[in-house]
């Protein structure tokens, strides 16, 4: 079986069919049909026994309907073996068929919400590759992300979407909130050969689906229809990433649409691999480093790759960037001079802010959505990465969520661990923070290789959906026990 494979800035629609035609032998050398002009002819593969009879008007003299062969003296023939039936449609003196979809293409789907008066939205551009053989095995993506599904022709011309029963589920990336499209089950692509050579030269479908968006915890759904329209793909890939990167967070590079072949390398003082990187089940396919990058550095994307048309990427403007280097952090409690790279609102503080300062005398500060990073060395070969930590809470608020980050710069360990902390009865002084939370112990403790570590401690915030707005934290005894 061939694939066909959707790519949409990123995305694939594969698919594999068997489609015939009279006149052309399309799935083997040794099928033969009727000619143009002739009766509507389906072949078969050549050898003994018997194949069934099918195809349009037969035409005049001594042409008749067959399958296998041209019939003379006026009689149905029966040729070769009744092998792969291809299928078709036989009209007066000759035969049609559904033409192929091998290939790739530039694919667009315009959405209509059907039960809600919001302004539909942008429509979603795709890039779709087949190579066409009987039922189509199809994977949908869009900037990495994939669905895969089956197309299959139950009338022997329409490609419809047959499974999962479910329909096809694919993630939007950059949207908010989170947004997903599905493509329901009985969506059909039709493909239309402009200039007779057997080949399609532009596409059009139509079916129904949902968009589904998150609302934090759950999720609701909008149902549309749609409609696609593609030509022959004239687009070439690119690739997404971040022009400037917190060690601790995974390089992530997304490829507009799949790629045939791709051989990257980031380049620089030192140059590291690239590889691909993929998801079990398979609902992604993107780029990443084999190695945690270090601060302050820049290199270039370098290599070659290819999409399914035969295009090439650009890499000529590409570069990667990481965070400057904050200075190594002294593992005293914030006591001296905190070294540290701070985002959404988050402070150094001292017990003039009127929170309860864990110990001694200053405290690193973290709002809802509050990070900081920090760079430390393991010196004392310790595998255990703790701090001691205060939810600081309101009347409106409850639980407070710490998500403590850790990667081994140069090496392949990164390490999560997200833990909630109930709200406190102890009063403070400050103003909107009237309650604390007594200090807990939140650890990693794994680490096995590597002295020089990227850290990032961030307070959660509420981003989406109906939720309680999450309380604030103190941040104290940061270091390798």
């Amino acid at each position: 079986m061939r694939l066909c494979s959707v790519a949409a800035c990123g995305v694939l629609l594969s698919t594999s069919v068997l489609l015939g035609c009279a006149g052309k032998a399309l799935i083997d050398p040794d099928v033969h049909g009727a000619h143009a002009g002739e009766s509507g002819v389906f072949g078969g593969n050549s050898g003994g026994g018997a194949a069934n009879t099918l195809g349009g008007t037969a035409g005049a003299g001594n042409d008749t309907s067959v399958n296998g062969g041209v019939a003379n003296g006026g009689a149905d023939q029966f040729g070769g073996a009744a092998g792969d039936v291809v299928i078709g449609a036989g009209g007066e003196g000759g035969a049609t068929q559904a033409p192929s979809l091998a290939g790739a293409w530039d694919l667009t789907i315009t959405a209509k919400f059907t039960q809600f008066s919001d302004p539909p939205p942008s429509p979603f551009v795709l890039s779709l590759f087949c190579d066409d053989i009987a039922n189509i095995a199809s994977t949908l993506s869009k900037d990495g992300e994939l669905s895969m599904f089956t197309l299959g022709r139950l009338d022997g011309l329409h490609p419809t979407l047959t499974r999962p029963d479910s329909g096809a589920r694919l993630t939007l990336v950059g949207r908010a909130p989170e947004t997903a499209l599905v493509l329901l089950k009985g969506l059909a692509l039709d493909g239309f050969d402009d200039d007779g050579d057997g080949l399609a030269d532009r596409l059009e479908g139509s079916g129904n689906g949902s968009l589904e968006e998150s609302c934090g915890d759950c999720t609701y759904s909008k149902a549309v229809a749609l409609k696609l329209t593609g030509v022959r793909d004239r687009t070439p890939p690119s690739l997404q990433v971040s022009q400037s990167l917190n060690p601790v967070d995974s390089l992530l590079i997304r490829p507009s649409e799949a790629l045939r072949t791709a051989a990257l390398t980031l380049s620089g003082i030192n140059s590291l691999p690239i590889e691909a990187s993929t998801n079990v089940p398979a609902t992604s396919i993107t780029y990443t480093a084999i190695s945690v990058l270090p601060f302050s550095r820049s290199w270039k994307i370098t290599g070659h790759g290819e999409d399914f048309a035969g295009l090439p990427l650009d890499l000529s403007k590409l570069q990667v960037t990481t965070v400057a280097d904050p200075g190594v952090f002294a593992q005293d409690g914030f006591e001296t001079d905190p070294k540290g790279t701070l985002s959404g609102g988050a402070a150094w503080v001292d017990s003039s802010s009127g929170l309860p300062i864990p110990g001694g005398a200053r405290a690193l500060f973290l709002p809802p959505g509050g990070s900081a990073t920090l760079h430390l060395l393991r010196t004392n070969g310790s595998p255990r990465l703790s701090a001691k930590v205060v939810n600081l809470s309101t009347a409106k608020t409850e639980r407070g969520i710490i998500n403590f980050q850790a990667a081994v710069i140069g090496g392949r360990e990164r390490f999560q661990k997200s833990s909630v902390l109930l709200a406190g009865t102890l009063t403070t002084s400050d103003a909107t923070w009237t309650n604390a939370s007594n200090p807990s112990t939140v650890s990693l403790d794994t680490f096995t290789t590597g002295s020089d570590i990227a850290v990032r401690v961030a307070a959660e915030a509420c981003t989406s959906g109906p939720c309680i707005g999450p309380g604030a934290l103190l941040i104290d005894d940061l270091e390798f026990e």
